[in-house]
C-alpha cells in the first residue's frame, strides 16, 4: 500500500471519529428517556443507517465484512453469551464503585421521564431493536472499522484498538464519570475479545444484550 493510501485510511478514520463520536463529547446533552418509546425509535432511525453506513465502508475499503456478519447464531450463541455476561458483570461492578445518580444497577447513564414508562409490550420490543441499533453502530465504527483504518495507516495493532477504545470512553462523558469508566470498562473487555480473534456480530450482539437490560433497567426504575 501507497503512502497516499495510508494518508487516505489515516484521513477517513479521523472524519468518522470527528462526525460520529465527537458530538458525543458534549456534557451539557440531556439524558435520554428510556421509558419512552419516541427514543428508541430514533436511535433505530439514526442509529441503523449509520451502522450500515460503516459497514458498507469495511466492506469497500477493508475488503469485506460479510464473513464476520453472516448469521451462524447456534455456533455463536456460547461465546455471545459468556461475553454478554462479562459485559454485565463488569457493569454491575463499575455502578457499585461509581453509582449514577437516579439510574438503576447498570452503569449505563440514563432516566426514566417523569411519565413513566410506556407499556413493556411497546416498548421491550423498541428496546430490543433500539439495543442492536447502538451495538452494531458502535462495534461496527470503534471496533472494526477505524481499528482497521488505522492499521492500513501504519498503526500497531495495539495503537489501533486502543485509540478507539479511549475516543469510545470519551465519547459517553455525557453520561458523567460513571458512564465514561463503565465505556473504558466495557470497551477494553470488547477490545480483548476482537483481539483473541471475537468476530463483529459476537460484540455487537453481546453488546446489545448488555444495552437491552441496561435501558430496560434504567426504564423501569430497577
Amino acid at each position: 500500500m501507497s503512502r497516499n493510501e495510508a494518508n487516505v485510511d489515516l484521513g477517513l478514520a479521523a472524519l468518522l471519529a470527528l462526525v460520529f463520536s465527537l458530538p458525543g463529547l458534549d456534557g451539557a446533552s440531556a439524558a435520554p428517556d428510556w421509558g419512552s418509546a419516541a427514543t428508541h425509535l430514533r436511535n433505530v432511525a439514526v442509529l441503523a443507517p449509520q451502522a450500515l453506513l460503516f459497514m458498507l465502508i469495511i466492506d469497500i475499503r477493508l475488503g469485506g465484512s460479510a464473513p464476520e456478519t453472516k448469521p451462524r447464531f447456534a455456533r455463536e450463541l456460547p461465546g455471545t453469551l459468556l461475553l454478554a455476561g462479562l459485559l454485565v458483570g463488569a457493569g454491575l461492578a463499575v455502578s457499585l464503585v461509581l453509582p449514577p445518580a437516579g439510574t438503576g444497577p447498570l452503569a449505563d447513564a440514563g432516566a426514566a421521564g417523569p411519565a413513566g414508562p410506556a407499556h413493556p409490550g411497546i416498548l421491550l420490543p423498541l428496546i430490543a431493536l433500539s439495543a442492536l441499533s447502538v451495538g452494531w453502530r458502535e462495534e461496527a465504527l470503534f471496533r472494526a472499522l477505524l481499528p482497521g483504518l488505522l492499521e492500513r495507516g501504519g498503526a500497531s495493532k495495539t495503537a489501533a484498538l486502543g485509540a478507539p477504545l479511549a475516543l469510545f470512553a470519551a465519547s459517553h462523558l455525557w453520561q458523567g464519570a460513571s458512564g465514561a469508566v463503565s465505556a473504558l470498562v466495557l470497551g477494553g473487555i470488547l477490545c480483548l475479545a476482537r483481539a483473541r480473534g471475537a468476530p463483529l456480530r459476537r460484540l455487537a450482539l453481546a453488546h446489545a444484550a448488555y444495552d437491552s437490560l441496561a435501558m430496560a433497567a434504567l426504564a423501569y426504575g430497577a
